[in-house]
């Protein structure tokens, strides 16, 4: 990294109250750079030498990823990098929160501290991480990594308790269960990384993991799960607990919103309108929430609408002809952090009930509202698209069609030349686009560009972020799609990997290559089982490329300098 990349990189990794962030593009095999360590460590009150223990133990995660992949490939994958989050300050960094969807491991300051953990420790939390990125749940993720375990011998497993009993985790209590389970856990099996050497009776076999659980350890297997489910439940209730008084803040709202007038649409259930611009004083469907507010999440609440609001008001303050700005399309989804109300055209925020509840009692998660402020003008993004003001122009839209072409052409190539097992899985999705498209290629080509409207309104969009918003929403989007798509469907995951790759380029990313292989598992995934060569992937993902820049910003659509 370049010292100017390492400047900019710096502020962003530390810019958030309460948590550092070690990102993936200062990441290998080997750990985060020494120097990038020694800056993040000087930034912030990250503990000195947390950087060699930190890499330790991220060696050693590596290792024993890659080993079980290598034993289980059905139930593990690969080793790879990813957004390393430490919170330096448990009270403003929601448990088992991710900073970037699908693309980022919480972990926390004092698990890479001596007199809180040892290297073993801090690789299985690693490992924990991972996995619970992947299920999205606290319990199956624990599931998931029980194999693991089946793997260590006796002074690692002595290293990893001595780890449990010193952590002070806010869920350290689940992990000391765990250390306490291990005197059992090692006379578990697996079907292949540990073979029972004959059947007992009542073993069972779980295929969601591999695990054979004798008999005599199906009631304890259970009680961890429980145990380990209660502990996240506590520690959810206590950071709730832990975030002010709730029931006394309701009217500092009403009194900000009566005075701000935000261009924004407070939401509720099922998309009800609680609040609007253009009637200020009507804060009666605020009351039934009153209860619920504290001060913090007020605070953050009148933040995010003034987020929205100065985007809103600059997009539709840069428009030449504001009448001719397009409706909501019928298929814009309306959640998320924000979204374009279909009705009232205007950003609506929602504050629950439901996922975004916390809002009304939480200050905004680390990186939450520089996506926030990304979401928002994306969505103003999409109508812009939708009028037609991110275009073709005529000299580029033989270009164009010549690209879609060529890009369905190498998917077909990739289809005939497949093997007999990747033909056989691939049948059914084979068969779905022929039935609606000459050929597969084509039928590949048409999904990837019922989605290049995102694109244009990442054009449009970064004309208005900051550098911050646009490299969080990119950080945001590009990830692994693994789960997201049945094995028959894996091409159908390739064409979207290839066209979201294309985000990085409007980012401050140095080097996307290196960033998209080392955390999307694309080769292995995709190059190493034969689905692609990677002179393949490389023609896929350039022809990707150039069909997006064939389009362009009209310049006569807004009124702000283009460039």
């Amino acid at each position: 990294m370049s010292e100017s990349t390492d400047d900019w990189l710096l502020t962003y990794c530390v810019s958030q109250p309460g948590l550092c962030l070690v990102p993936i593009e200062a990441l290998s095999s080997r750990g985060v750079s020494p120097a990038f360590a020694q800056a993040l460590e000087e930034a912030s009150p990250l503990p000195r030498g947390w950087g060699e223990r930190f890499n330790l133990a991220f060696v050693r995660y590596w290792k024993c990823a890659a080993a079980l992949h290598a034993a289980a490939p059905q139930y593990w994958l690969p080793p790879r990098c990813q957004h390393v989050a430490l919170v330096t300050d448990a009270y403003k960094a929601r448990p088992f929160f991710q900073p970037f969807h699908r693309n980022s491991w919480l972990l926390y300051a004092g698990d890479f501290e001596a007199a809180q953990s040892t290297t073993e420790f801090s690789a299985c939390l690693m490992l924990y991480a991972e996995r619970l990125g992947l299920a999205g749940q606290i319990v199956p993720a624990l599931h998931a990594m029980l194999p693991y375990f089946l793997t260590l011998d006796s002074t690692q497993r002595r290293a990893f308790k001595r780890g449990c009993e010193r952590t002070k985790r806010p869920d350290a209590d689940g992990w000391r269960a765990l250390g306490t389970a291990q005197s059992w856990v090692r006379s578990l099996f697996h079907e292949t990384i540990r073979k029972p050497r004959a059947p007992q009776p009542g073993m069972r076999i779980q295929r969601e993991n591999g695990l054979i659980v004798p008999a005599d350890l199906a009631q304890p297997l259970a009680e961890l799960q429980q145990t380990w489910g209660e502990c996240a439940s506590e520690v959810l209730r206590n950071y709730r607990a832990g975030h002010g008084n709730r029931g006394e803040s309701g009217a500092a709202l009403g009194a900000w919103l009566a005075e701000h007038q935000p261009q924004a649409l407070l939401t509720g259930e099922d998309g009800e309108i609680l609040w609007q611009p253009d009637r200020p004083e009507d804060l009666d469907r605020l009351e039934p929430l009153a209860a619920q507010m504290t001060a913090e999440g007020v605070q953050s609440i009148c933040k995010d609408l003034e987020v929205i609001d100065q985007h809103t008001r600059r997009f539709l303050g840069s428009l030449r002809k504001p009448d001719e700005l397009a409706r909501p399309a019928p298929h814009m989804t309306e959640g998320g952090l924000s979204y374009v109300h279909a009705d009232r055209r205007l950003i609506a925020y929602n504050i629950g009930p439901g996922q975004n509840a916390y809002r009304l009692w939480e200050a905004s998660p680390p990186y939450e509202r520089l996506m926030l402020g990304a979401r928002t003008v994306h969505e103003w993004g999409h109508l812009a698209a939708e009028s037609g003001w991110v275009p073709i122009p005529p000299e580029r839209v033989a270009q164009r069609q010549a690209a879609v072409d060529r890009l369905g052409r190498i998917f077909d190539t990739l289809a005939e030349q497949a093997s007999p097992h990747l033909q056989q899985v691939t049948r059914p999705l084979r068969e779905q686009l022929l039935d609606k498209h000459e050929s597969v290629g084509q039928g590949l080509t048409q999904a990837m560009l019922r989605r290049i409207e995102d694109y244009m309104a990442n054009l449009v969009a970064r004309h208005f972020l900051s550098d911050e918003e646009m490299d969080t929403y990119v950080r945001n989007n590009v990830a692994s799609r693994i789960g997201e798509y049945h094995p028959a469907d894996i091409y159908m995951e390739l064409i979207r990997l290839a066209y979201e790759y294309q985000y990085l380029a409007l980012s401050r990313i140095a080097n996307p290559r290196a960033w998209f292989f080392t955390s999307t598992w694309v080769s292995e995934r995709f190059i190493e089982r034969g689905v692609v060569s990677a002179a393949q992937l490389d023609e896929i993902i350039d022809t990707v490329a150039e069909i997006c820049a064939c389009y362009e910003v009209d310049p006569g659509a807004f009124d702000f300098p283009l460039g």
